[in-house]
């Protein structure tokens, strides 16, 4: 399978129709998708690439980015991408300056510290022989290019799928989505109601202070890599902890989409 969300710019970026494509990136759905079709997926920092004309799904979680075949392409159409829009995005600051991405890439790597994430592997939905090719790789760019390559441990970093989305919320989405919610309830999977239930007792019992303990617990997070990336110059893990899945059941069981979901969301909604 070629992942979720942008599966079809990597699918067509991987079987040659195109030589480049965007993607919307708000938990892994540019980086999922690359790393099942083997190609490269970046997500840009936050406002660097103007989101204008796309459209949203949550104000503080959307990215938009470049997929490519190599590392230089992807180099390229950020470049093409990146930038101020003259204020029509509000994400974006005014002296936002984008560098030429693609001279970065020439050089040596001697300098460079390079950080393994320790959290990042032997999850229990980790496959071995994923876990065993990243660290090959990593630990190959100390060997092979001189860099110091690094062990490294943030903890807080498998508790971050609880911590990280801090939500801004659009008063008329969320009017309509309430009206539609109202009178279709009872269509939601019993995935939907479940969660629906958990909300409305979390709520009820508890007010907002599990939400506010949950962005507290954020932002420490974001402060421990931080810390980490005043050592490092780089952190490295697998972008998902298996290889892509083949093409699924007629019907799928419900336990193993549940189960790729809950594998992937652990390693990367909050990087």
């Amino acid at each position: 399978m070629c992942g979720g969300s942008s599966s079809g710019s990597a699918a067509l970026v991987a079987g040659g129709q195109v030589d480049m494509a965007t993607g919307g990136d708000q938990g892994g759905s540019i980086r999922i998708p690359a790393a099942c079709c083997g190609i490269v997926g970046l997500k840009p920092t936050y406002g660097l690439v103007p989101y204008t004309g796309i459209m949203p799904i949550e104000f503080t979680l959307d990215h938009t980015g470049p997929m490519a075949r190599t590392v230089y392409d992807t180099a390229l159409m950020l470049e093409a991408m990146a930038g101020y829009d003259g204020g029509l995005d509000p994400r974006q600051p005014r002296d936002l300056k984008v560098p030429e991405y693609t001279l970065g890439l020439t050089g040596k790597i001697h300098n460079l510290k390079i950080g393994i994430l320790k959290e990042g592997f032997g999850l229990k939905t980790s496959e071995a022989d994923v876990d065993k090719t990243v660290r090959k790789a990593a630990e190959q760019l100390g060997t092979a290019g001189g860099a110091t390559v690094e062990e490294v441990s943030v903890p807080m970093h498998s508790d971050g799928a609880g911590t990280a989305v801090r939500m801004y919320y659009d008063t008329t989405l969320q009017e309509a989505f309430s009206r539609g919610l109202k009178c279709h309830s009872n269509d939601l999977s019993k995935r939907g109601k479940l969660i629906r239930l958990i909300a409305k007792y979390l709520h009820e019992d508890y007010y907002g202070i599990l939400y506010g303990k949950a962005q507290n617990l954020g932002r420490e997070l974001c402060k421990a890599y931080d810390a980490a990336l005043e050592k490092y110059d780089v952190l490295i893990l697998p972008t998902i902890p298996k290889k892509a899945p083949v093409f699924p059941q007629e019907k799928p069981p419900l336990k193993g989409l549940i189960l790729a979901y809950e594998c992937v969301i652990l390693l990367i909604m909050n990087l």
